[in-house]
């Protein structure tokens, strides 16, 4: 393993939010879903699906997390098959026929990318679903698409360019000899909610 190669060396090295090895700075996505999941419910929206899959283990799980508190039964959409290829935008518009056969459909939707959530709504308007009177909508990412897609796209941030300068931070004063990584390590970032037209 490569981690154990650099060790052996001794040379320095930081992870991007990895999740086996202490050296990395991390985004706490769990949170961030439970953030957004807990905003729906306090909506007043009663059934709130998960659209993903099992390999987005830290969002599933602060979703599962959120829906136990107000004693909600998960709705748990996985789309793995639908995925391949990198085929985001098309899983979201299929993953509506899938929402829309639940009867009675779920009130709001989060989604494990704004990629997908993007091609959700697109399947949404064509179908005639008002968002978000009919289905509030929330996505994961808050890419520059978000907030010109119509309506905008209730979304949650995470801080890639404070997890780029804490990296640039600790990496050269780890190998200056003036900071220890193993100190600070695993950095845990905070999400943020942002909340836009679809909620």
């Amino acid at each position: 393993m490569i981690t154990a190669s650099l060790k052996t060396r001794g040379i320095p090295y930081l992870f991007f939010d990895s999740m086996y090895d202490k050296a990395s700075v991390r985004m706490d996505f769990e949170r961030g879903i439970l953030q957004a999941v807990r905003y729906l419910a306090d909506q007043g929206r009663r059934r709130i699906a998960f659209i993903g899959s099992h390999n987005h283990e830290r969002r599933l799980r602060g979703y599962r997390q959120a829906m136990e508190q107000p004693s909600r039964e998960p709705i748990f959409i996985d789309i793995e098959d639908l995925l391949a290829g990198d085929r985001q935008h098309e899983a979201g518009r299929q993953a509506v026929e899938i929402v829309l056969r639940m009867n009675p459909h779920p009130g709001a939707v989060q989604c494990f990318s704004d990629c997908l959530t993007l091609g959700f709504l697109y399947g949404l308007h064509d179908k005639g679903i008002a968002i978000p009177e009919e289905m509030a909508v929330v996505g994961f990412d808050n890419r520059r698409e978000s907030w010109i897609s119509w309506p905008a796209l209730t979304t949650v941030e995470f801080p890639l360019e404070k997890a780029g300068d804490r990296a640039a931070e600790l990496l050269p004063a780890e190998i200056n000899g003036t900071g220890t990584i193993s100190a600070v390590c695993p950095l845990l970032l905070e999400t943020t909610l942002v909340v836009r037209e679809t909620t």
